[in-house]
């Protein structure tokens, strides 16, 4: 299994954008030079472009953390919901008093009502 490694801290990967976007060396040479990945520097100015509107290939940092967000939201609904179809409801005309499932115009009940 490959070996992860934590998150690189946001100003670590602005300051790997802003030297690939204004060095003049390579990527490869910024991302040996680094440690990281040519691959996942690549990544990095992807986004940046897309956050500073030079790219329209992809969401931003904010869409992509509103979609996360509303992705959750979602599946917590669905949930819930599954969770009160599961509810058995009471008998059609049965009151919250226990009628025990007889009908509001049963002849008992009208004969009393009259």
């Amino acid at each position: 299994m490959p070996v992860t490694k934590p998150p690189y801290p946001p100003e670590f990967r602005r300051e790997a954008v802003r030297l690939a976007q204004s060095s003049g060396k390579s990527r490869q040479a910024i991302a040996n030079d680094l440690g990281v990945s040519v691959e996942t520097l690549r990544l990095w100015v992807k986004q940046a472009e897309i956050d500073a509107g030079l790219r329209q290939d992809g969401l931003t940092i904010e869409e992509t953390d509103e979609l996360r967000r509303l992705r959750r939201e979602n599946k917590l609904l669905r949930e819930e919901r599954e969770i009160l179809v599961k509810v058995p409801m009471p008998h059609r005309g049965s009151t919250a008093h226990g009628n025990r499932g007889r009908r509001c115009d049963s002849p008992v009940t009208t004969a009393w009502a009259a």
